[in-house]
C-alpha cells in the first residue's frame, strides 16, 4: 500500500511538473506568435516606408535631370531611373525617352553630351539633398567636354542653376563660350617651363 502510495505521488509530480511545463510553452508559443506578428508588421511597415521614399526620391531626381536636359538640348526628353533587385543587390538603371521612344544605352544612343548633362544635373541633385549641405560652391574640371554644339545652352543652364540654387560653379574647361558666360574668367598657358595666369573677363 505504501509503495503504490509513493508512486503515486511520484506520479501526481511528474504529471504536475510535466503540466506546468506545458504551460510555459504555451506562453512561449503565444509570446513567440506574438513576436513573429509584431516582426511581420514591422517589415511590412519599413517595406513601405522604404518604397515611399525611393519613389519621392526618384520623383525629385527624374524631374530636376529632365528638367537639365531639355533645358540645354531643347527636346522633350525625360529622364528616368529604374530600381531593380539583381543578384541580390538593389541597382538603379537609367534612361532617357523621347516620346515613345527610350534609351538605355544613352552614351551610345545619344552620345556623350547627354551623359556629361545627365552627371552634372545628378551632381547639383544629391547637393542639393545633402544635410547639412556642404560650401555652396562647386568645382569641375571638364565638366562638358562632349555637349559639342551644345555648349551655350549648357552654359545658360549653369547660369539657372546659380541663381536659383544659390550655387557658385567653378570649371576648368577649354570651352570659350563657357568663359563667355562666366562672370570672371581666368586664361592659363604654358611656354613650355612656366604658367601664366591672366584674367580675361
Amino acid at each position: 500500500m505504501a509503495t503504490l502510495k509513493e508512486r503515486y505521488l511520484r506520479l501526481t509530480g511528474l504529471r504536475d511538473g510535466l503540466l506546468d511545463q506545458k504551460k510555459r510553452f504555451e506562453e512561449d508559443i503565444t509570446t513567440l506568435s506574438q513576436e513573429k506578428d509584431d516582426a511581420t508588421e514591422a517589415r511590412w511597415i519599413l517595406s513601405e516606408v522604404m518604397r515611399i521614399t525611393q519613389t519621392q526620391f526618384q520623383f525629385r531626381i527624374e524631374n530636376l535631370v529632365t528638367a537639365a536636359i531639355q533645358s540645354v538640348f531643347d527636346r522633350p526628353f525625360e529622364f528616368h531611373m529604374e530600381f531593380k533587385l539583381q543578384r541580390g543587390k538593389s541597382e538603379c538603371l537609367f534612361s532617357v525617352s523621347e516620346g515613345d521612344i527610350v534609351y538605355d544605352d544613352i552614351e551610345n544612343e545619344l552620345g556623350g553630351g547627354m551623359l556629361d548633362v545627365i552627371a552634372f544635373a545628378l551632381r547639383i541633385v544629391l547637393w542639393s539633398m545633402k544635410n547639412p549641405k556642404s560650401d555652396h560652391v562647386l568645382i569641375a574640371d571638364e565638366p562638358f567636354r562632349f555637349v559639342g554644339d551644345y555648349v551655350r545652352d549648357t552654359g545658360q543652364m549653369l547660369q539657372t542653376l546659380s541663381k536659383e540654387m544659390g550655387l557658385q560653379f567653378i570649371l576648368i574647361t577649354h570651352e570659350d563660350e563657357l568663359a563667355d558666360i562666366a562672370d570672371r574668367a581666368w586664361r592659363v598657358s604654358h611656354d613650355g617651363k612656366f604658367s601664366t595666369i591672366s584674367q580675361i573677363k
